[in-house]
């Protein structure tokens, strides 16, 4: 069993069959680049794989991307290698992020060691060969294994203590006031 730094079993290098089960927007992300600093949309792309942990869960992977289809980003290229095919110009204008939910995969994982951690990188993707049926993601009792990002619950709001004139929490009950 290969471990991380935070104890947890990292996915088998090599080949797998896989699924995507989210897709989620990480919005504004601050990046530094040969000294530059700017800021990026960012988006992560996750699979489910076939491969199983020791205790028989699924190995699920991401793949952290700038949120650009423009032809010189890293995310088109990987995306037309996953559908096999270039896009078209009216392609581009209408893609749905949402669409790459629950598309069947064949995705090759890399490790990289930095440090005494070891990641699991998802380095390359295509679609699964015909005859090859898709994978489904994982269920429980009917419901998916994986929870997407955008359904997962909110976490509870917070206060801060202010001195005195403290305005109550930062996410007030009484939001008649708020802008739009």
């Amino acid at each position: 069993m290969k471990l991380t730094g935070r104890n947890y079993q990292i996915a088998p290098a090599g080949q797998h069959n896989a699924v995507c089960v989210d897709f989620v927007d990480l919005g504004m992300e601050q990046v530094e680049w040969k000294g530059t600093v700017k800021h990026q949309h960012k988006c992560r792309i996750v699979w489910e794989l076939e491969a199983t942990t020791e205790d028989g869960r699924r190995f699920v992977v991401g793949r952290k991307f700038t949120a650009s289809l423009d032809e010189k980003s890293a995310l088109r290229p990987f995306l037309e290698a996953w559908r096999g095919k270039a896009f078209t110009a009216a392609e581009l204008k209408g893609f749905d992020s949402e669409n790459l939910v629950g598309v069947g995969a064949l995705i090759q994982i890399v490790h990289k060691t930095v440090g005494d951690r070891t990641y699991d990188n998802v380095n390359a993707i295509m679609l699964p060969p015909k005859g090859l049926k898709w994978l489904e993601a994982a269920e429980a009792d009917g419901k998916p294994v994986y929870v997407r990002v955008k359904d997962r619950p909110a976490p509870e709001p917070t206060t801060v203590a202010v001195a005195a004139g403290d305005p109550g929490p930062l996410y007030p009950d009484d939001d008649d006031d708020l802008p739009f």
